[in-house]
C-alpha cells in the first residue's frame, strides 16, 4: 500500500491502521452532550498537523487518541449536522441509534441518500456488534499484500484484527431477567446463546455457534449489542470525544462537505506525491475553503466517502479519473473498488 498517500481508509468498523489499540478508560461515555470540542468556521486556524475528513466512525476515535498528544492540532471536517439542535425532532431518535435503524431516519438530513444500495450511517442502524468471518479478514489481508509495499499488509490479517477489537470493547452481561427467560449464556469473547439457538439445532439441524465473535460466524447465536448500558444509546462522537475534557489542540466543524486533497502539482525530492491542504465547502453548495495540512490527512469518510474524496482529488485509476475530467495526481487502481457488503435474509418461525 503506498506510504506516499498517508491515507487509512474506513471499512463498517475497521480501521485500515493496523491494530489501533483502544483502552478501556477511552470506552467511557457520557449521557450529556458536550459542544467544548465544536468550532464555527471563523474559529479555524490556517493549519493543523492533522486533519480527518470524516466525524462519524472512526474519526472521533482517531481524534481523541492523537489529541492526547497537547504539541499537535488536530481538525475534524464532519459534513453532517452534529445532532444537538434541540428543535430538530430526529435528534430524538439519532440519540438511540438503534431507534434510528427500527424507526427509521431515511430521507432526513442524516441520511446521504447515496443511489448504490439499500444503506445507512452510523447513527441508522440497530447497534448490533456481529464480527467479521477470519476467512474474509485474511484475504482481504491477502488482497492488500499483492498492493504493499512495505510488508505491513501482513498486520491487516484476523489475529491482529482480532487483538484490536477485544481491546476496543468492554462486556456488560444483559439484565437478570431477559438472562432468565431466555436461558442465555454468555462468555466476556463475546460469546452468547440461548433458548432459540437450541430450538434452531433441534428443527433446522442448524448448530449453535458457541464463539460466534472469534473467527467462525456460520451457526445459531445471539447477537449482542454496541449500546450505552445506562442509557441504551450510543455513538463514536458521544463516547469518545464528548467526555473529552476541554482540548484546545482538538477543533471539530461540522457541515463541512470536504471536496478534495489538495497535492502540490511538484512532487517531493522523493518522488512522493504529499498533501498539503484540505478543501472543504461550507454546507453542501457553500462557499469553498482551503486549510493546510502540517502532517497528514487521515481518511475517515466511510465506505463509499473516503474513495469518493480520492477520485476528486486525482488519487485512483487512471482510466475512471480521465473519464471525469480529473486531473491524476497519483494513479492508484485500487480506489473505488473491492467493496463487499454483508448480505441480510430474513426469516420468520412459527412455533
Amino acid at each position: 500500500m503506498p506510504q506516499d498517500l498517508r491515507t487509512y481508509l474506513i471499512a463498517h468498523h475497521v480501521a485500515i491502521r493496523p491494530c489501533l489499540v483502544l483502552s478501556d478508560e477511552e470506552m467511557v461515555w457520557l449521557g450529556s452532550l458536550s459542544q467544548r470540542n465544536l468550532i464555527s468556521p471563523s474559529d479555524l486556524r490556517p493549519s493543523y498537523d492533522y486533519i480527518i475528513p470524516g466525524g462519524g466512525l472512526a474519526g472521533p476515535v482517531l481524534a481523541s487518541r492523537l489529541s492526547q498528544d497537547s504539541s499537535v492540532s488536530i481538525l475534524v471536517l464532519e459534513a453532517g449536522a452534529s445532532g444537538d439542535d434541540p428543535d430538530d425532532r430526529t435528534r430524538i431518535v439519532v440519540d438511540t441509534p438503534s431507534e434510528a435503524y427500527f424507526t427509521s431516519i431515511v430521507g432526513t438530513q442524516y441520511d446521504w441518500t447515496h443511489q448504490t444500495a439499500p444503506q445507512g450511517n452510523l447513527a441508522m442502524n440497530a447497534m448490533y456488534l456481529v464480527r467479521p468471518s477470519s476467512v474474509e479478514i485474511d484475504a482481504w489481508a491477502e488482497l492488500l499484500g499483492s498492493m504493499d509495499d512495505d510488508g505491513s499488509a501482513s498486520t491487516y490479517n484476523w489475529q491482529c484484527m482480532h487483538v484490536a477489537m477485544r481491546k476496543s470493547e468492554t462486556f456488560v452481561p444483559p439484565l437478570d431477567q431477559p438472562q432468565r427467560v431466555g436461558n442465555i449464556q454468555y462468555k466476556a469473547q463475546i460469546s452468547i446463546t440461548g433458548n432459540w439457538t437450541t430450538t434452531l439445532q433441534s428443527t433446522l439441524n442448524i448448530p449453535v455457534l458457541t464463539t460466534p465473535n472469534g473467527g467462525t460466524t456460520l451457526g445459531g447465536y445471539i447477537l449482542p449489542s454496541s449500546i450505552n448500558p445506562s442509557n441504551w444509546t450510543w455513538s463514536s462522537s458521544r463516547s469518545y470525544i464528548d467526555r473529552l475534557p476541554s482540548r484546545s489542540n482538538l477543533h471539530i466543524l461540522t457541515n463541512a462537505h470536504v471536496t478534495r486533497i489538495v497535492f502540490p502539482s511538484t512532487r517531493s525530492s522523493s518522488g512522493e506525491v504529499v498533501a498539503s491542504s484540505v478543501e472543504f465547502a461550507d454546507g453542501r453548495k457553500g462557499e469553498r475553503k482551503i486549510v493546510n495540512v502540517a502532517r497528514e490527512v487521515i481518511l475517515a469518510s466511510g465506505l463509499v466517502g473516503s474513495p469518493r474524496i480520492l477520485m476528486l482529488s486525482g488519487v485512483g485509476p487512471k482510466d475512471v479519473l480521465e473519464n471525469a475530467g480529473v486531473g491524476v495526481a497519483e494513479e492508484l487502481g485500487g480506489v473505488g473498488v473491492f467493496l463487499q457488503d454483508h448480505v441480510v435474509r430474513l426469516s420468520s418461525l412459527s412455533i
